[in-house]
């Protein structure tokens, strides 16, 4: 197991493969791969919900079984009973989003919005410019995360801030 430290400086994905850049120590740009299958919520009728989980499994997006799951709601702040899809191809997530909103009003839909680096920041508990730790594995002549973290406060006021090259 590898350990490096640097600053997070970019994050983007190709379907569940998530790229992450760290500016390293002597100020190098180094990158990493993970792997993110995002998470969306619905809650509704049960001819709704059928219907959804066809759409996506006849895009072969389906990444595990879907399961009942208790969540905070967003605005009430109260534990609601929503289903857990979970996208094994992030990419049919912008194909069935359009058809999901048609059942605004129908069914309360959760997640579906949230793009997969954003996700996967939130997953992972970090943040840009966050000085993070990664524990990684050199396979394939690819680094593969094992766990990323920072101690750094995304509400902090003082922070490092990484030398960065400007271009004119």
């Amino acid at each position: 197991m590898n350990i490096i430290e640097g600053f997070l400086f970019d994050i983007y994905n190709v379907e569940e493969q998530v790229y992450v850049w760290v500016l390293d120590k002597e100020n190098k740009p180094q990158l990493f791969l993970d792997t993110f299958y995002p998470e969306i919520y619905l809650d509704g009728p049960r001819i709704l919900l059928e219907k959804v989980v066809k759409r996506i499994l006849f895009y072969n997006a389906l990444k595990e079984k879907p399961v009942w799951v208790s969540r905070k709601h967003f605005y009430s702040n109260r534990d609601v009973r929503v289903l857990k899809i979970v996208i094994s191809k992030p990419s049919v997530m912008r194909k069935i989003l359009h058809k999901l909103y048609a059942f605004y009003g129908l069914m309360d839909i959760y997640h579906t919005d949230i793009e997969v680096p954003t996700g996967y920041s939130y997953y992972r508990k970090i943040f840009p410019l966050a000085k993070v730790k990664i524990e990684y594995e050199n396979r394939n002549n690819f680094n593969r995360i094992q766990n990323i973290y920072t101690d750094d406060d995304i509400d902090a006021c003082e922070y490092e801030v990484p030398m960065l090259k400007i271009m004119e």
